[in-house]
């Protein structure tokens, strides 16, 4: 599914000049001579009914209390990633809130990763996938429920490598440069009913 390397999206580099502790790999699994995990190294999380439950209760929790705002009206900015302001983001920021969340309920880094995908109508959108036994999976702020990366209604266009979250691959052949922000759109149905969902 992946292929080859993708220039990161210009949000992103900004977002890691100014949180470079949340773009660097996993300490545990790289290598001394690249700074990057090998394939060897990459982490396998197994889906227990207890880590799917944690997914549903991270995805639900900043889908109900982050407001879906566009950079612009945010921040006078366009491509502003960022954690949430003021409980305030759009769709990467999002992502970026529940990779940390994930991350501090002790989730390996290099198994949820930040994904860009393309609309029907060409609007870029950024989910987060997370990499599991059982497949990809998809944590997406238009969709209360968990799809799996082929049940998601996108064009994959590049996500991070697991090995560098700094690397990025394209996905299907394309790794094209689109803008991610997303315009505020209903809830999505899925195929996966959404278990757990208590606050964090």
């Amino acid at each position: 599914m992946e292929g080859d390397r993708a220039r990161p999206p210009i949000g992103y580099i900004g977002f890691c000049l100014r949180h470079r502790e949340d773009c660097e790999p996993d300490a545990g699994i790289t290598t001394a001579s690249t700074g990057a995990a090998t394939t060897a190294n990459l982490s396998h999380v197994t889906l227990t009914p207890q880590k799917w439950r944690e997914l549903n209760e991270v995805n639900t929790y900043f889908n109900r209390t982050v407001r879906p705002v566009e950079d612009i009206d945010l921040v006078q900015k366009i491509e502003w990633w960022s954690y949430a302001i003021n409980s305030a983001g759009d769709c990467e920021d999002y992502v970026l809130e529940k990779r940390r969340a994930l991350i501090a309920r002790g989730w390996p880094a290099d198994a949820l990763l930040i994904t860009v995908v393309k609309h029907w109508n060409g609007q870029g959108h950024a989910v987060l996938t997370v990499v599991t036994d059982k497949g990809d999976l998809v944590l997406d702020n238009l969709a209360m429920g968990i799809v799996s990366f082929d049940k998601a209604p996108y064009s994959w266009l590049m996500r991070q490598s697991r090995q560098h979250p700094m690397h990025w691959v394209k996905l299907n052949g394309e790794g094209t440069s689109v803008q991610t922000a997303a315009h505020t759109a209903s809830t999505q149905s899925s195929n996966f009913v959404a278990e757990g969902t208590s606050g964090l």
